[in-house]
């Protein structure tokens, strides 16, 4: 690759939280789950939660 370029881990990215509108904030792992914490914007209105 001519032109490789690295970024920051963003576990938000990685997740595809951000086409939700959410973001990553905290993760817990264990040996038998993975749990993500995730925040919506302030002032964001979702009837669905």
């Amino acid at each position: 690759m001519p032109e490789t370029t690295f970024a920051c881990p963003d576990l938000t990215t990685f997740l595809g939280l951000e086409a939700l509108g959410l973001t990553a904030v905290g993760q817990l792992l264990t040996s038998t789950r993975a749990i993500v914490e995730c925040r919506m914007p302030i002032g964001f209105e979702d009837p669905f939660c």
